[in-house]
């Protein structure tokens, strides 16, 4: 039992000792300071989910006229579509 009470007041001695030294360089250095910083994302920049009917592929170009590249997974998934189906003749 004597070793688990030494134990303790050596964790106790440790905590004390970093909770000064803190303190310490707080005064030296200023107050520790965290900063949480958010990025709103607006909807227009985000392409809608994608879809099994081709609606998604469709929005997407209507929506992006200005900007295709914005539609170019849908592309690619139509590519990988007919790839594995045999009907696209490259």
């Amino acid at each position: 039992m004597g070793s688990l009470g030494a134990t303790i007041a050596d964790g106790l001695a440790w905590v004390t000792g970093t909770s000064i030294a803190h303190r310490a360089m707080d005064a030296l250095m200023g107050p520790r300071v965290i900063k949480h910083e958010t990025v709103a994302s607006s909807a227009s920049d985000v392409p809608p989910a994608p879809n099994t009917n081709g609606v998604g592929s469709s929005t997407c170009l209507e929506g992006y006229r200005s900007d295709i590249s914005k539609c170019e997974f849908y592309m690619d998934m139509l590519h990988q579509c007919c790839q594995n189906s045999g009907t696209l003749s490259a």
